[in-house]
């Protein structure tokens, strides 16, 4: 959708499982690290549904309902149960999470979100839609999204698998920060609503506290901080 002149390094924790040097003749820029990390410690989704409101703003690939007609649902919108605040298309799964099926997921600020399961097309547009520099990611119980690509660059990510267990992942770096694209497989076991899911959701990591430079200059800092709360005591004392 776009070409991106950077440098992008993708990690899953310490090992760096792909990476690519794009040169550019306007700039060189620094590289921008993407890492894959089951840590959501600072996490905070771009938007929430709201207190007591179910669903997922993003994408909910539910087992759905197993009826006959194959009414298994793929879900994009900003409250993926509650009608009215989402678009929703049918996917017939399976029996199981497996065979796996071609996966496309675009999430562009200021447009929506746009997926393409097994040329199953649904979208969401919504001005105010923004991205963050992380993504989340659920896969619940016998679900499994298997990542070749995140933002055009080339990765393998397997997330998920065939047991009833839940796992939660996080992708970030500030490379996401102008949208993204997710490629490559998925696969959810049909039936049950949402026993067998995958979520995925935008948001950002809170930014640590720079530490202060060593040295002097980092001594005559603490200085004028000591002598500030010195001058400060009185009146702190009057207002407290």
């Amino acid at each position: 959708m776009r070409t991106t002149l950077l440098t992008k390094a993708f990690t899953i924790g310490l090992m760096t499982v792909s990476s690519l040097t794009v040169g550019s003749m306007f700039a060189a820029r620094s590289a921008e690290a993407v890492s894959l990390t089951l840590n959501g410690t600072g996490f905070t989704e771009i938007e929430t549904v709201g207190a007591g409101g179910a669903g997922v703003y993003g994408l909910e690939a539910r087992g759905g309902n197993n009826q006959l007609n194959g009414d298994w649902e793929v879900g994009v919108g900003e409250r993926t149960s509650s009608p009215g605040n989402f678009n929703q298309g049918q996917f017939v799964w399976g029996d199981g999470p497996t065979p796996l099926t071609d996966f496309q997921l675009t999430w562009l600020p200021n447009v929506g979100i746009t997926t393409n399961i097994g040329g199953t097309v649904v979208s969401w547009d919504d001005s105010d839609w923004q991205v963050g520099d992380a993504i989340r990611i659920v896969t619940k119980r016998q679900a499994i999204l298997n990542l070749t690509e995140v933002d055009g660059q080339a990765v393998t990510y397997n997330l998920g698998n065939s047991s009833n267990d839940i796992f939660e992942y996080y992708i970030t770096g500030n490379s996401l920060l102008d949208g993204w694209t997710l490629t490559g497989h998925i696969g959810v076991t049909g039936g049950l609503g949402s026993k067998h899911e995958v979520l995925i959701k935008a948001g950002n990591f809170a930014q640590p506290v720079p530490a202060p430079a060593a040295g002097l200059p980092a001594l005559i800092g603490m200085g004028i901080a000591i002598t500030r709360q010195k001058k400060q005591s009185g009146v702190s004392s009057l207002n407290g």
